[in-house]
């Protein structure tokens, strides 16, 4: 049960944990926030276990009477609602978990976790201490998406039966470097799985799934999972991924994705009616094709606004109207992300397929015309292998995804090339 606050406290305290990288922009939003009436979430105190390269940020924090903590054991023990949780993915789960038995609501950022088994875990501790889990898949707070989702649900392309999402994001040699655990499996005993599906691109995977969910606040269930994981970097996981994932009602989601690339269009997710179909650019715009009538509608670009001030409400206990991306709706992702690792091993390009070049932030690889391959692909419903577009690709793997509730990881290899 969630704790019912007195609403009438509109500022919501909140503990913070990280100030680099995507943590330091999230903490210098809270501070430049000007809340416009209606709860807001009010920056108390933060928690960084490395304070040296962030002298800049500390100060600033430390002038508008924000605690630095000496622990997070210390920012749990402050009179806060709420923690925010901007961390690596292998700290979800303990840091969550944490937070919970101390009394604390909690905002993770997405993924939820790793495995299934932890994002299961992270419910049970949810359950067991009556506070609540929200994740940081921001654009399930948008409003506009929520209208749309009830368009989907009313049959404006009538019933749908498949879905297509393309992404092709390229990473340079700096992006793998920038932690120890990007492109991992494992950050030494945790599961990592960190790809392009598990995280830069994790968004439109799990905005996906929820847009074709069977009611307003739930994602679709998927019930089997074909893969195809390729790897062009030196990293040990994937890079490139081809997924054909079978959902109730029938309904058929392909993603492929991959960092291997030149170029940088945006991400598309297309749903396929019986009626029409509809169609959505990187978060930005969607448009809706039934017959001879097209509709296009813009997207809010304040997502981030929007996402702070209905996850203060939803700490105070207030009625919600929309739904927020709960650790039920997120165990989706983390199910298709666990299932795809289960179903095949990653395979290496070899180095003859691929160009590399130097960028402005390291070197980057590219697969060769693989933007015009995906979209060939998603048109077709292919699979990669099935298109004939690469000579190195080769049928995937399955996994039954009923009742699946523990990651296996037994077709995890090693290092990229041995």
């Amino acid at each position: 049960m969630m704790q019912n606050l007195n609403s009438t406290e509109r500022a919501v305290p909140l503990g913070f944990v990280g100030l680099g990288g995507y943590a330091g922009g999230m903490c210098r939003m809270l501070l430049d926030q000007k809340p416009v009436g209606g709860p807001h979430l009010d920056l108390k105190a933060v928690y960084e276990p490395n304070l040296t390269p962030h002298g800049e940020l500390v100060e600033r924090l430390q002038s508008r009477g924000i605690k630095i903590m000496p622990s997070y054991e210390a920012l749990l023990n402050e009179p806060i609602t709420g923690v925010w949780l901007p961390i690596p993915i292998p700290l979800h789960r303990p840091f969550t978990e944490q937070a919970l038995a101390a009394g604390k609501h909690v905002l993770c950022e997405k993924p939820a976790a790793g495995t299934i088994d932890d994002v299961d875990a992270m419910i049970a501790a949810e359950a067991a201490t009556g506070r609540g889990v929200v994740i940081g898949f921001q654009d399930i707070y948008d409003h506009r998406m929520i209208e749309l989702k009830r368009k989907l649900l009313d049959g404006v392309i009538g019933s749908i039966n498949r879905v297509t999402v393309v992404g092709t994001w390229p990473r340079s040699t700096e992006y793998y470097s920038r932690n120890d655990w990007a492109g991992h499996v494992r950050r030494g005993d945790s599961w990592v799985l960190d790809s392009p599906v598990n995280n830069a691109m994790a968004h439109f995977v799990n905005l996906a799934a929820f847009l074709i969910g069977p009611s307003i606040d739930a994602s679709i269930t998927p019930v089997g999972i074909e893969a195809e994981l390729y790897r062009a970097y030196p990293i040990s996981n994937y890079d490139t991924a081809s997924l054909r994932v079978g959902c109730e009602a029938g309904i058929e989601l392909n993603v492929l994705m991959t960092h291997a690339c030149r170029t940088y269009p945006n991400p598309i997710i297309t749903f396929y009616g019986s009626d029409g179909e509809c169609r959505m650019e990187n978060f930005k715009a969607y448009e809706i094709k039934t017959g001879d009538k097209v509709i296009s509608h813009e997207l809010s670009r304040q997502v981030r606004d929007e996402m702070t001030g209905k996850i203060a409400r939803w700490m105070l206990g207030e009625p919600a109207h929309d739904p927020v991306a709960t650790l039920q709706t997120a165990r989706v992702h983390t199910l298709i992300v666990n299932g795809a690792s289960d179903a095949a091993a990653v395979v290496t390009i070899p180095s003859s397929e691929y160009e590399e070049f130097e960028v402005k932030n390291g070197r980057q690889r590219a697969i060769p015309d693989v933007e015009a391959a995906f979209d060939r692909c998603a048109a077709s419903g292919k699979m990669l292998h099935e298109s004939g577009e690469f000579s190195w690709t080769q049928p995937g793997g399955k996994c039954d995804l009923r009742g699946y509730h523990h990651f296996r990881g037994d077709k995890i290899g090693h290092i990229a090339g041995k």
